[in-house]
């Protein structure tokens, strides 16, 4: 039971000062920085508006129906419908300003595909969390369920559950202005997949990612680069000198959330201590625990 995690519930963390504004963007609403930011700052933390499981179970049947005998398509309709209802009445429970703001956000869904005014909000803004093992959750939030999806985002989040709340952080420099952007997807998907879904929210990606006709060849190199650095021959020193240029190239694409810029940055600490190079391990020692504490909330374990 979540009650029984210790110090349930926690309070929920703010940044030492505001740092981003919620307005009109090409997108339409979005989030902007207000001031410059760092590898690691908290942007914003804040409770669900409204949670809901991401599998969902059939309804029980009346009148001696069974779903064996029923088309898939009638089944996934009923289905929705029920959740529909179930959420229709939690959010008729909210505090009219939260109301006001549930409905305020973006509804990429069709009805005839069966998706209601809540369920449809709920798919198109929800983030997937996790609050026990192994049973994802999808939630919705006033506000960082207005930070729109770029390939190559600028902010990382994760679900803090003794506070039940979201957390989103800086994954790299931000200027002040700058739109603040999230991933809908996974980072390691080729452009065509990624596009396909995106589809579901009703825009087609145009990011620096997607507008890229070789990014994917980019991609597969940056993914593939830690093979090619286990391969090198020669002293340390010429390795930790290409795992820096990795570093580097990984910087330059925008692209920090990649796993394998984790491994690249831990590979680094370790040829720096290895060629004495305390400082430098030091840095990249530090660049590690940032990392690993936005995309986990704590720090690494080695």
């Amino acid at each position: 039971m979540i009650t029984s995690i210790p110090g349930f519930p926690r309070p929920v963390p703010s940044p030492p000062a505001k740092r981003h504004r919620i307005g009109p963007s090409k997108h339409g609403m979005g989030a902007f920085a207000v001031c410059d930011m760092e590898l690691g700052d908290l942007i914003l933390a804040e409770r669900p508006l409204l949670v809901m499981p991401t599998t969902l179970k059939k309804p029980p049947l009346r009148d001696g129906l069974n779903y064996a005998n029923l088309p898939p398509h009638q089944v996934m309709k009923m289905v929705l419908l029920e959740y529909e209802g179930l959420l229709g009445q939690c959010v008729q429970n909210m505090l009219p300003e939260n109301k006001k703001t549930f409905f305020r956000l973006c509804n990429s869904l069709k009805a005839e595909d069966g998706y209601g005014q809540v369920l449809g909000r709920m798919r198109t803004n929800g983030f997937v969390i996790t609050v026990e093992k192994d049973c994802d959750h999808a939630a919705t939030f006033n506000e960082a369920s207005r930070f729109n999806h770029s390939c190559t985002p600028n902010v990382t989040y994760h679900f803090d559950v003794p506070s039940f709340s979201i957390r989103l952080y800086a994954i790299r420099p931000i200027k002040s202005g700058e739109e603040l952007f999230v991933a809908y997807t996974k980072h390691n998907l080729s452009t065509r997949q990624r596009q396909a879904f995106l589809r579901s929210y009703g825009f087609t990606c145009a990011c620096s990612a997607c507008s890229d006709r070789n990014w994917d060849t980019r991609l597969k190199c940056i993914e593939s680069s830690l093979d090619a650095g286990s391969t090198v021959k020669g002293s340390p020193d010429k390795v930790y000198k290409q795992t820096l240029r990795w570093i580097k190239v990984i910087e330059d694409a925008n692209l920090p959330s990649l796993t394998v810029y984790s491994k690249h940055v831990r590979r680094a600490e370790i040829l720096a201590t290895m060629l004495g190079k305390w400082e430098e391990a030091g840095k990249y020692r530090a660049l590690l625990d940032k990392l690993h504490f936005v995309e986990y909330g704590r720090l690494t374990d080695t």
